[in-house]
Formats: structure tokens, C-alpha cells, sequence
């Protein structure tokens, strides 16, 4: 192994970290201009997670920059493309086919499917544990929305195919 692969490597994060922070930034920037055109009982809850969205991506950006300006130039010079990217897309595509999936499957069984094929992704394969997170995320979910706030999830595919409430 090159003696400065690490170095490389980690030159490699670094950047993939800047990209991701700014993407995550902007998205909580936008997202937080949506929420704040909310009725006056719905805005709380999306602009406090926003809000928190923004500041961590902010301190995200911060420490990836600083982190990165403090590797040597010719280490910053032979980074190159890595996994990273792979998942950072891949990631990306599940999120836009989950938005798309809780308005056709529900918010449930979307979920459901989500959280593990999320965990594969990045990396964690303690299969047990992302099941039970998974069920843990939707009952917890559903005990704040549907009966603390009142507040409607998506319809689950089985309840309009079978006329279900």
C-alpha cells in the first residue's frame, strides 16, 4: 500500500463530506422556506428540524473545510474519486424513490423498506438491529403524528386497496 493512501482516502472523505454538507445545506435552506409558509399549528415541528438541519449542516461544512485545508497540496492533488460518490448517489436515488413511495405505498410500508435498504447502503449489516430500529422509528412516529398531534400519516397501499381505515 502507497504510504499516502490513507492521506488520500481521507482526502477523499473530506471532499465527498463538503459536497455532502453543502447538498444537505442547501436542501434544509430550501426545505425551511417551504415551512415557513405553514398554517400557524403546523409550522412548529418542520421548522424546528430544519432549523436544526441548517445549524448541523453548517457545522458539517465548517469541519470538512477546515479539515481539508489542513492536508498537504500534493495529497489534495492525487485524491481522487472513490465509493463514496456510489453511495452518496445511491443514497440520493432511495430518497427520491421513498418520497415517491409514501404517497403510492404509505408512509409505513415505505418506512419499512427504507431504513434497511438505507443501513445496506452506508455500510451497517447487523440486520436485527436495523429491524427492530425500523419498527422502534414507525411506532415512535406514529405515537407523535397520529396520536399525540393528530396529525394524518400517508395512507398504507393495503388500507385503500382493501377499503381499511
Amino acid at each position: 500500500m502507497h504510504p499516502d493512501a490513507c492521506e488520500c482516502t481521507d482526502m477523499i472523505d473530506k471532499r465527498y463530506e463538503i459536497f455532502a454538507a453543502t447538498f444537505t445545506l442547501l436542501l434544509a435552506g430550501a426545505l425551511l422556506l417551504e415551512a415557513l409558509t405553514y398554517t400557524r399549528g403546523s409550522i412548529y415541528f418542520p421548522v424546528g428540524v430544519l432549523t436544526i438541519m441548517l445549524v448541523m449542516s453548517c457545522a458539517w461544512l465548517v469541519d470538512a473545510v477546515i479539515k481539508l485545508r489542513a492536508q498537504p497540496p500534493q495529497v489534495r492533488a492525487e485524491a481522487g474519486q472513490g465509493e463514496q460518490w456510489r453511495r452518496f448517489a445511491t443514497i440520493i436515488a432511495l430518497s427520491a424513490v421513498y418520497v415517491v413511495a409514501v404517497s403510492l405505498a404509505g408512509f409505513f410500508l415505505s418506512t419499512l423498506l427504507i431504513i434497511p435498504a438505507m443501513a445496506v447502503v452506508i455500510g451497517y449489516r447487523n440486520y436485527p438491529v436495523i429491524a427492530v430500529s425500523a419498527l422502534i422509528f414507525c411506532a415512535i412516529t406514529y405515537a407523535i403524528f397520529a396520536l399525540f398531534l393528530r396529525v394524518p400519516l400517508p395512507a398504507e397501499l393495503w388500507s385503500r386497496l382493501f377499503g381499511i381505515e
